[in-house]
């Protein structure tokens, strides 16, 4: 699910359908969490705890404790993330005990972090400060794998730095980043990449808080002639706008090889360019990236000839 959310809804209506069809009650659950997980990533969070809560009461129904974890464990954290604390912690609190009964580290050590922070917000700071010592341990300890690792490692940053352990903090947050390069280089397309970082909540949330802690720059604001801004004479300031470039996305991260990764660079600033009513010269983006104007052309022929034409301005006009 990294971006295309229309298309992921439509395949999991179309498995509900399979499901209801054949009377697979424990199917149906799983696909309604699963819409609830998309309608959460889309920011749809009320839709989200219907979809949980109508999820949880199929498992239940069914009896499947695995199953029933994962839904109390999804609408927990959801209630969390609405302020619900009160029904968010029991519904944490069960599905950690499962969890820890079946010996699923990294799910317990999720709503370990979560029903800590939740437990902080009821002032409950002894209890979540044993939550946060375990989860600390474990972290120290290294060798904990499953699942998308980093919504634990984000939750259990926010969870230390809740309680002013910043050093700490800092150190998990690290390990987060670094556990997304580690996924985003087993990502070959270009594109599902980018949304692996822009599309998913908690990949974004990461991004910008190791970019604060780092004081890295990714992004710069220049002015550039607009799209529709004549040739053969000097612009008007009414015929430029100031842009927002990416120089330095965290999909960048994942390209090792240094002519793809500034062809990659030229590709994405030329198209944020052209989103934001903008057309470069090729003096302009030679100087964002730092090259020759040269390099820029040689660059911009390799790409049309693998089929990829850039909206730029063919001449500077000041």
């Amino acid at each position: 699910m990294l971006g295309d959310f229309t298309a992921a809804r439509q395949a999991i209506n179309q498995a509900l359908a399979g499901f209801e069809a054949a009377n697979d009650q424990i199917g149906v659950g799983i696909a309604t969490d699963a819409l609830g997980l998309v309608a959460e990533r889309q920011g749809n969070l009320a839709e989200a705890a219907d979809y949980f809560q109508r999820a949880l009461t199929i498992a239940q129904a069914a009896n499947a404790a695995t199953f029933t974890a994962y839904a109390q464990q999804d609408l927990g954290a959801l209630c969390f993330q609405l302020g619900d604390y009160d029904n968010a912690i029991p519904l944490l609190e069960a599905a950690v005990s499962t969890w820890q009964t079946q010996g699923d580290k990294l799910n317990s050590l999720k709503c370990e972090a979560c029903l800590a922070l939740s437990q902080l917000q009821r002032g409950q700071k002894g209890r979540a400060r044993q939550l946060a010592d375990s989860g600390w341990a474990m972290f120290a300890q290294g060798g904990v794998t499953g699942e998308e690792p980093q919504a634990w490692l984000w939750t259990l940053h926010r969870l230390m730095q809740n309680l002013n352990c910043h050093v700490e903090a800092g150190q998990i947050l690290d390990a987060a980043y670094t556990e997304l390069q580690t996924q985003a280089r087993a990502i070959s397309d270009h594109e599902m990449r980018r949304r692996f970082f822009a599309h998913v909540p908690t990949n974004q949330a990461i991004v910008a808080a190791f970019d604060e802690q780092s004081d890295r720059r990714r992004h710069i604001e220049v002015t550039l002639a607009r799209k529709d801004a004549p040739l053969g004479r000097p612009l008007t300031n009414d015929e430029k706008v100031t842009i927002r470039w990416t120089l330095d996305a965290p999909e960048d991260e994942a390209i090792s090889h240094k002519t793809e990764l500034r062809r990659h660079r030229l590709h994405r600033l030329a198209l944020e360019a052209d989103e934001q009513g903008a057309a470069p010269t090729d003096d302009d983006l030679a100087q964002a990236l730092g090259v020759s104007r040269r390099t820029v052309l040689r660059d911009m022929e390799a790409l049309r000839q693998s089929g990829v034409t850039l909206p730029t301005r063919r001449r500077s006009n000041g």
